[in-house]
């Protein structure tokens, strides 16, 4: 196998556009994870809506937990674990730093993180172009399970919008008439 600096790479075109659109497949996952984040949050603004990821997740999981929504508590539960786990994926690929390019299997990369005592870990990982495609259509997948659950949110707060707490839901989607 040769293995070329990635200065000198000659980086295959597949590769690349599927990492394109792995980037754009996340954007999207994460636009849902926002739209039910404002969606919570719009109904109790006594909360501060949390600006990273994880902590969204967390805070959409926490309002799951009101009575209102137990019908979507447990799917949301599980795509919203989903979505964490593509998340450290994601960013293994994205912040990852390239550093060689193996023609025949793909790009390796050697992953930098902190770590809970201030050090840096290195991995090295090895990521072929099936790869980035089965981790476009997990991508897909969740995204497609979270606009679901974002749609069934919706109606419950349309049906509860008699109640103090969810009265706002038509200004917060705008005028539909």
């Amino acid at each position: 196998m040769k293995d070329v600096p990635i200065d000198r790479a000659r980086a295959s075109t597949e590769v690349l556009e599927e990492l394109g659109w792995l980037t754009i497949q996340w954007s999207r996952l994460e636009a849902c994870v926002d739209l039910l984040a404002a969606y919570l949050h719009y109904q109790d603004t006594t909360k501060t809506l949390p600006r990273p990821f994880n902590a969204r997740v967390k805070f959409v999981k926490s309002e799951l937990d009101h009575p209102a929504f137990l019908n979507l508590r447990d799917d949301g539960l599980r795509v919203l674990a989903d979505a964490m786990a593509a998340s450290r994926q994601r960013n293994d690929l994205v912040h990852g730093i390239v550093t060689h390019w193996h023609e025949e299997a793909g790009a390796l990369h050697t992953i930098l993180r902190s770590t809970p005592k201030g050090y840096l870990a290195i991995q090295d990982i090895s990521v072929t172009l099936t790869d980035l495609e089965r981790m476009s259509k997990n991508l897909r997948s969740i995204t497609a399970r979270l606009f679901g659950l974002l749609e069934r949110l919706k109606s419950t707060l349309r049906f509860l919008s008699g109640d103090d707490r969810f009265q706002d839901v038509a200004r917060l989607e705008g005028d539909r008439d």
